[in-house]
C-alpha cells in the first residue's frame, strides 16, 4: 500500500514538473560591426515577447559548423527567426537585382540549415520579417527583391511610424493560426522592402496586405509559422501581438 502511495505522489509530482516546464526558444541573431570587431546580438523586444507567453529565451549564434547546428536545434524546443538584413539571390536561383540590399551569405546559410533541421524534427518554428523570407527560401520559395517589383501599385512597406505603431492593414484567413490571434483583419507596422514572390511548396498563405504583398504564411504539415511584420515591436501598445506568442508557446506545448 505505501509503494502504490509513493508511485502515485512520484507520478503526480513528476506531472506537475512537466506541466511547469517552460518551453525553451531559440531565438537567432543578427550580425553588426563594433569598431574592429564583429558582433552578433538580437533584439529585446524578442526576448521579452518570448518571456511574457512563458517561454524561456536562448540566444543561437550564427556559425558554420552543421554539428553544432544541428546540437543548436536538439537543445530547445522551438525556433524564433528574427528580423534583419536581405536574403542574398544566391540562394533562390538569382543574380542580384539594383534594389536587392545588404545581405550576408554566412548567415542566409546558417538560418536555412537550421530551418530544414528543425523541420526534420518537426520543432515548433516561429518566424517574422525576415524571418519569413528566409523560411519560404530555405523550403524552395523565392522573393520580390525589391516589393515595388511585385506590381504598379504597392503600398510603402518601409514605414516612417514609430515601430511600436501600425501603418497597414492586412487581411487575414479564417481558421488559420493568426486569426486566433488577430481576428479577420488587423493593422500591422512594417519595415521591409522585399516579400514572397513564389510561395514554397506545402505552405499555405493566411495575410495579405490590400496590394497583395503576402503578409502571413503556415505550412500545411508541419509547425511552422510565419508573419512579414513586426509583433514583438508592437506588443506593449496592442495586447493582441503578444497573443501571437502567447499562441506559439502554447502550440509548442502540445
Amino acid at each position: 500500500m505505501f509503494f502504490f502511495f509513493l508511485q502515485n505522489l512520484f507520478d503526480k509530482i513528476s506531472h506537475e514538473v512537466i506541466a511547469l516546464k517552460r518551453v525553451l526558444v531559440g531565438i537567432t541573431c543578427s550580425e553588426y560591426k563594433d569598431g574592429e570587431r564583429y558582433m552578433q546580438a538580437t533584439g529585446e523586444d524578442y526576448i521579452n515577447a518570448v518571456v511574457s507567453a512563458g517561454g524561456t529565451p536562448v540566444m543561437l549564434p550564427i556559425c558554420q559548423n552543421t554539428e553544432i547546428i544541428k546540437q543548436q536545434v536538439e537543445s530547445v524546443d522551438a525556433l524564433l527567426i528574427i528580423g534583419g538584413i536581405d536574403v542574398n539571390p544566391l540562394f533562390y536561383q538569382q543574380d542580384c537585382h539594383f534594389e536587392q540590399g545588404e545581405s550576408s551569405y554566412c548567415r542566409d546559410k546558417y538560418e536555412i540549415e537550421l530551418i530544414q533541421y528543425a523541420a526534420t524534427l518537426k520543432k515548433p518554428i516561429l518566424g517574422i520579417c525576415r524571418g519569413i523570407q528566409v523560411i519560404n527560401v530555405a523550403f524552395g520559395g523565392t522573393l520580390y527583391q525589391d516589393v515595388k517589383l511585385a506590381g504598379n501599385n504597392i503600398m510603402q512597406h518601409t514605414q516612417k511610424e514609430k515601430r511600436s505603431y501600425p501603418i497597414h492593414s492586412i487581411q487575414i484567413q479564417e481558421k488559420s493560426f493568426l486569426e486566433e490571434s488577430l481576428g479577420k483583419t488587423f493593422y500591422v507596422n512594417s519595415f521591409h522592402h522585399q516579400s514572397i514572390d513564389k510561395l514554397a511548396e506545402r505552405f499555405c498563405v493566411v495575410a495579405t496586405s490590400h496590394d497583395g504583398i503576402i503578409e502571413a504564411i503556415e505550412h500545411i504539415d508541419l509547425p511552422i509559422w510565419a508573419v512579414q511584420f513586426h509583433p514583438e515591436a508592437m506588443c506593449k501598445t496592442y495586447i493582441q501581438m503578444q497573443n501571437i506568442f502567447n499562441d506559439f508557446i502554447n502550440r509548442c506545448q502540445k
